[in-house]
């Protein structure tokens, strides 16, 4: 199961995430979010990061902004897509960030469930719940909710952003233990501690 810490800003916020229990931490580069750092600060902060621990590049497609495509990372998180033809053409592993409407779109692509863009927005367990389809599951997940949606839902993983934070890009450290403790229970019972 990918246990994913997002808007990591913070040194210490990603020594937590990953000591609690995160297998994946995202970084965000979408200059006008609260949670914005520079490439540069970014890499520094995934380099530190211990084997097995997957860093996610979170980016919004923009015509002729591709240059997230040449960080250091795995993974690309992107949002603000359509239409499978606006997916660049990578090695890299692509998330496509939409809603589950959306899903059906990206048939041959990853998806996380995703239309909070980090403001706490709860997403659509109703829809989510005939989703035919593999997903990962974020927008409003808190450590008082994240119980519930993984009885209701069978996600391939989880997204935390805002509902472990004090400020944007600032977590909370109890909230972040108490999120990554549920979602590290509801693994180990279902036998999916891998990512």
């Amino acid at each position: 199961m990918i246990i994913k810490v997002c808007g990591i800003t913070r040194r210490r916020d990603a020594v937590d995430s990953v000591r609690y229990g995160a297998n994946a931490l995202g970084f965000n580069f979408y200059p006008p979010s609260p949670r914005y750092l520079e490439p540069e600060r970014a890499e520094a902060l995934a380099a530190g990061l211990p084997p097995g621990i997957l860093p996610v590049a979170i980016a919004v497609a923009r015509p002729g902004e591709d240059s997230w495509l040449r960080l250091p990372f795995d993974v690309i998180q992107l949002h603000g897509v359509e239409d499978p033809r606006q997916i660049p053409d990578t090695k890299k592993r692509v998330w496509i960030a939409t809603s589950p409407a959306g899903a059906r779109r990206f048939p041959g692509h990853e998806v996380i469930i995703d239309t909070s863009w980090g403001t706490g927005t709860l997403a659509d367990w109703n829809a989510l719940e005939s989703l035919n389809r593999p997903y990962l599951l974020s927008g409003g997940l808190t450590p008082g909710n994240l119980g519930e949606a993984l009885g209701r839902l069978a996600p391939l993983g989880v997204d935390v952003c805002s509902g472990v934070e004090s400020t944007p890009g600032i977590k909370d450290r109890d909230k972040l233990r108490a999120f990554l403790k549920v979602a590290r229970e509801h693994a180990a019972k279902n036998g999916d501690e891998n990512q």
